[in-house]
């Protein structure tokens, strides 16, 4: 399961077309998926079932990020891999932590 389609991902890296790197790119998203839902899980029940679609946005580049990281230089997929964490942290804040009207905690 996942927020994100594959498309997305591979649409973030340059050179990743086919069906090639289908299954470690699925495998990244799916750590994505599972990191994204571990962080959200003090706050909402997870898996959300209709997930905003900037987390959709944040969990393709956190596996793009994870598969670029794997291959020389990893400075790339590093940077993409400390943005998406950045990008769900402050939608974590936004959403549930900032005592906006939107915020809401998990009954």
């Amino acid at each position: 399961m996942a927020y994100s389609k594959l498309s997305q991902v591979k649409e973030r890296l340059p050179g990743v077309a086919g069906s090639t790197w289908d299954t470690e790119l699925t495998g990244c998203q799916a750590y994505a998926y599972d990191f994204i839902n571990e962080k959200l899980r003090p706050y909402v029940n997870v898996p959300l079932t209709d997930p905003p679609g900037l987390l959709a946005q944040i969990e393709a580049d956190l596996a793009a990020g994870l598969f670029q990281a794997r291959r020389p230089p990893k400075e790339e997929g590093e940077a993409k891999i400390a943005a998406a964490v950045a990008r769900l942290n402050d939608f974590i804040q936004a959403r549930y932590l900032s005592g906006s009207s939107f915020s809401r905690v998990k009954p």
